[in-house]
């Protein structure tokens, strides 16, 4: 987390840095509304077991992130979207496939959740909130 932190007046090495973890364990159906991790600097999320996917399907689950700039002016215009540099609307969340391995990090300020997860046996991560000591 140093290398994407930066502190006026201070080394990010010199700041003590917290970790705090939960565990997920997702069954079938299972999913998280969307929230933000306020009071932290830092979210993460490192994936132990995907669960199996149902025949011929995907295992569902994913991880997804709401773009901040969109709630205000769909409140007032529900069919805003801004264009693309190809031209077409952009979405208001972002899905992020990810496997049994993967670590993602983001700013605990951003509204994420996940879709239900489809798969047959539970689905495993570890969530975590990374913070520093004021």
């Amino acid at each position: 987390m140093r290398r994407l932190s930066h502190f006026e007046g201070r080394d990010p090495a010199s700041v003590a840095w917290t970790v705090r973890m939960w565990a997920n364990i997702s069954p079938a159906g299972a999913l998280n509304m969307s929230h933000a991790h306020p009071g932290v600097l830092w979210a993460a999320v490192y994936y132990v077991d995907m669960g199996d996917p149902p025949a011929g399907e995907d295992a569902g689950g994913e991880l997804f992130f709401e773009d901040p700039r969109f709630p205000l002016p769909l409140m007032r215009l529900p069919g805003f979207r801004l264009l693309g540099i190809d031209g077409q609307p952009q979405p208001v969340e972002r899905r992020l496939p990810t496997a049994a391995g993967d670590l993602v990090v983001f700013p605990a300020w951003v509204r994420h959740g996940v879709r239900p997860h489809k798969g047959a046996r539970d689905r495993i991560s570890v969530a975590m909130n990374i913070d520093v000591k004021a």
